[in-house]
């Protein structure tokens, strides 16, 4: 009966263990995201200001 028992806390220590870290991922996985979001954004507003530079480049042939 020993054996049962320890055999049940192991599993009930490694669904612990992976719980933890399933919610270590998921807020990697959300920092990560957040990170990929801001770089779209910066990204995006540089190019804006390229098309912008661009476009007055070409009306006033600097």
């Amino acid at each position: 009966m020993s054996r049962k028992s320890e055999a049940q806390e192991a599993r009930e220590q490694a669904e612990a263990k992976l719980r933890e870290e399933r919610e270590k991922a998921a807020q990697r996985s959300s920092r990560t995201a957040r990170a990929d979001e801001e770089w779209k954004e910066k990204l995006r507003q540089q190019q804006e200001e390229q098309d912008r530079r661009d476009i007055f480049d070409e009306n006033y042939d600097v």
